[in-house]
């Protein structure tokens, strides 16, 4: 079913329903091979699609019935932060085997208490979702009935939905490129984070629209910003576990500091703000001649 008119004008209501009824069957599908093989490919689809949703709800929010579109928000907030601390646990745990071939011998011993004190907490943080989502396993279902609701979605005057779409991507656009140009190499990591959010959330507007090949281009910033984020993260819980522990575990806090402020250098290379305005450019050209 296309989300195009006869005269090629986008069919906003149509366009948002298709995607978040999708959405909510892909949510249904990992999160269901999530329980049952604790896989984090699973997981990480699983949140993919929330986050998309949650989106889209933001984005397009005007286009949504005000009531219905506040209950969707809260619902793929709550069931997205559930979800946050074993996503952080799968990537340090993916990336700690690297530091085991980097730090010296003698804290070797160190470093592997800590590898089996984040898999511990791995699994305790996974035995609380499996018993959480077995209490909770009918918001996904009322979720579904959500999304296919047609009294969700507006019916605006297709001089409106052409206006306020060009809006939402222009605005978007315009915030990344003003926090884009104040990035030094002491930016504070919550900059960064929110920046790392913007990109986020213009990927998945333009993969909602269909604008493939630009949201695509924004995957090396996400991935970048990305990166410094799960070093910051990583650092406060080294943090929490010395303090816990009474440890030190220097070598590994210093690479993991190293790695971060090489990472904050990739973002500033990366996340430059004509960087996007020629993408921006390139994707306006592309979108007139569509």
């Amino acid at each position: 079913m296309s989300s195009f008119n006869d005269d090629g004008t986008l069919e906003i209501p149509m366009l948002l329903q298709q995607n978040l009824m999708h959405a909510q069957s892909e949510i249904a599908l990992h999160v269901k091979r999530f329980m049952q093989t604790d896989e984090p490919e699973s997981l990480h689809r699983y949140r993919i699609h929330l986050r998309f949703s949650r989106s889209l709800c933001q984005e397009f929010g005007s286009f949504l019935e005000k009531k219905r579109r506040k209950v969707l928000l809260q619902t793929f907030k709550f069931l997205q932060k559930e979800t946050n601390a074993m996503r952080d646990l799968d990537v340090f745990l993916a990336c700690i085997g690297t530091y085991k071939n980097r730090v010296e011998a003698v804290s070797l011993a160190e470093l592997e208490a800590v590898e089996n004190a984040l898999r511990q907490e791995r699994q305790d943080a996974y035995d609380r979702f499996c018993e959480r989502y077995a209490r909770e396993s009918e918001m996904l279902s009322s979720l579904q009935r959500c999304v296919e609701d047609a009294n969700l979605y507006l019916t605006p005057t297709q001089k409106h939905a052409s206006h306020r779409l060009e809006a939402i991507v222009r605005t978007r656009v315009k915030k990344i490129a003003k926090l884009s140009q104040h990035l030094v190499a002491d930016a504070s990591n919550e900059r960064l984070h929110q920046l790392r959010l913007h990109y986020k959330t213009l990927r998945y507007t333009c993969d909602a629209l269909g604008w493939k090949d630009f949201a695509k281009s924004l995957k090396p910033m996400q991935t970048a910003l990305g990166n410094v984020q799960d070093k910051h993260v990583q650092i406060k819980r080294i943090k929490r576990y010395n303090a816990l522990h009474q440890t030190e575990l220097r070598e590994l806090s210093a690479l993991l500091k190293a790695d971060l402020r090489e990472d904050k250098r990739t973002c500033i290379a990366t996340c430059k703000a004509e960087n996007l305005k020629k993408r921006f450019r390139r994707f306006q050209r592309c979108d007139e001649a569509r």
